[in-house]
């Protein structure tokens, strides 16, 4: 009886141990890139020249990428691995936006109003689409930045506090 207990035991321990994922989609020999990214940026905000936040896997596995361009040209930019269900948790958020319908946004800009570039693609579509405005910008477009938003906050450890986003 002891030693069917302790084979019991062992069987249970072993059921816990192991390689533990953070979430579905973790497992890199499982993640498939097809070709997906998506990106935003801004031109006109107070941040400087431009002001831009992609997520990507094609080139160097799943990441978010957010730099700045200066008034004087200096770049500054900076990149953070994604785990490919932090990746595939974004995408599901952008793809249900809509990306592959979305067109340029009729909202009035003003003179001097940021204006927001966006492109997305997977491997099977590509779209390019902007928007321009001050404050929160119409659905989807928040959205969007949003999203990377969010995503590029793994960067700098911060939420949504940054002063170069005009919206």
């Amino acid at each position: 009886m002891r030693a069917a207990l302790a084979v019991v035991g062992l069987v249970g321990l072993g059921a816990c141990g192991g390689h533990q994922h953070a979430g579905a989609g973790d497992d890199d020999s499982m993640f498939q890139c097809k070709s997906r990214s998506v990106s935003y940026i801004v031109t006109g905000g107070i941040a400087g020249d431009e002001l831009g936040v992609a997520i990507d896997c094609q080139d160097a596995g799943p990441r978010v990428r957010r730099w700045v361009v200066q008034r004087d040209g200096a770049r500054d930019e900076s990149a953070k691995s994604l785990t490919p269900g932090e990746f595939d948790d974004i995408w599901q958020r952008v793809d249900g936006a809509g990306w592959r319908n979305i067109r340029d946004c009729d909202q009035a800009a003003g003179k001097g109003d940021p204006v927001y570039t966006f492109d997305a693609k997977d491997w099977n579509a590509s779209n390019s689409f902007s928007c321009a405005g001050r404050g929160a910008l119409p659905f989807p477009y928040g959205n969007l930045i949003d999203e990377l938003d969010q995503a590029a906050a793994a960067i700098t450890g911060h939420a949504h506090d940054d002063p170069g986003l005009d919206r």
